[in-house]
């Protein structure tokens, strides 16, 4: 995607098919993901996993346990690009969690949540029906 057309305003358009897959870890998340990718669909991963392993590459502290700040921060942060990305698409796209859920991870900590990051919730939604995989004790 060309600079020109990489607009965080195009997310509110493209609002009514943008899901998001949430729930529990072990839930199954990934898999359902995975078979809507086989089928097709447009799929992004967990954003914050992504940042897990960079930050475990460069040796970084913004992880759990470290810096629960900075890495909500990095994990909004990639989490808009996704959906800037799949804002230029018109087919619907799945995303593992969402903005909220990284940002309720602050709430359970007891942390503040910067103003910037509840523009992010504000400002940057998800279709309205969201897929919450319930725990899946097999798994």
């Amino acid at each position: 995607m060309s600079d020109d057309r990489y607009d965080p305003a195009a997310i509110a358009a493209a609002r009514d098919r943008l899901f998001v897959l949430s729930g529990c870890s072990g839930g199954g998340k990934s898999s359902v993901l995975a078979e809507l990718a086989r089928r097709g669909h447009r799929v992004f991963p967990e954003a914050g996993r992504q940042i897990i392993r960079e930050q475990k590459h460069i040796g970084g502290d913004a992880v759990p346990g470290r810096d629960a700040l900075g890495f909500v921060q990095l994990s909004v942060s990639r989490a808009l690009h996704q959906m800037i990305v799949a804002s230029g698409d018109p087919r619907p796209a799945f995303f593992d969690r969402s903005i909220v859920d990284q940002v309720s991870y602050l709430e359970h900590l007891k942390l503040a949540v910067p103003p910037a990051l509840a523009n992010a919730v504000a400002a940057c939604r998800y279709h309205r029906r969201v897929f919450i995989v319930p725990p899946w004790p097999e798994i």
